[in-house]
């Protein structure tokens, strides 16, 4: 999807380095605090051979709604480095459809 195909409700996504091999990507705000949506449309590059969001496209987005989340409550001069964090898939997405992480801060 390109950047000028927006989402409604989301703004782009700027992110330098690995976040633009994957995206574009969207982001909106949940209310006043720091938590946040991260979008991606699922497209067929990010599929398994299932058809489905590949489990590691997941997770990446869960670890940068992480992070963005952190950045919006803690600043953009807070170093933040993923160590660890756990997964667990309850459903598939196709592809051609909006996947969506929430970051909680």
């Amino acid at each position: 999807m390109p950047m000028d195909e927006t989402l409604p409700g989301f703004v782009p996504l700027v992110w330098p380095g690995f976040c633009t091999l994957i995206g574009p990507l969207w982001s909106r705000p949940v209310g006043d605090g720091p938590d946040v949506v991260i979008g991606l449309r699922i497209e067929p590059r990010h599929a398994n051979s299932g058809g489905y969001a590949h489990g590691g496209l997941i997770s990446t987005l869960a670890d940068i709604a992480l992070t963005h989340a952190i950045l919006r409550r803690c600043g953009p001069e807070f170093l933040i480095v993923t160590v660890q964090h756990e997964h667990r898939f309850h459903r598939q997405r196709q592809a051609r459809r909006l996947g969506r992480g929430r970051g909680a801060g």
